[in-house]
């Protein structure tokens, strides 16, 4: 069974790791921002995340890795919104061909 880990909340853009108070983010999302932190950390992305506000248990998270994916954008009427990022796949390269794209008619 994976082990929660306890994220500290400790205003609107500030979180960090509960056990050490070396690991910690400043940012519009905290949440999502630390999840990309600890990811980037080498951490398992099936670990789940309870955040809290003091001692009050305000968001649980199911997974780091799939905090990570999100970001915050805003409908149209300002309201802000979770969304997944889309994947950045990118096109295949293209063949090379040793003749020329264009050829060119002989005088």
């Amino acid at each position: 069974m994976l082990t929660t880990l306890r994220i500290d909340l400790s205003s609107d853009t500030i979180a960090s790791v509960s056990s050490t108070s070396s690991l910690a983010v400043h940012a519009g999302a905290p949440v999502i921002a630390l999840s990309r932190k600890l990811l980037d950390g080498g951490l398992d992305p099936t670990t789940p995340l309870e955040c809290y506000r003091g001692t009050t248990l305000c968001l649980k998270v199911r997974s780091v890795g799939e905090a990570a994916r999100l970001y915050v954008a805003a409908t149209t009427t300002g309201r802000p919104v979770f969304r997944r990022e889309a994947s950045r796949v990118r096109a295949p390269l293209m063949s090379q061909s040793s003749r020329p794209a264009i050829s060119m008619p002989s005088t």
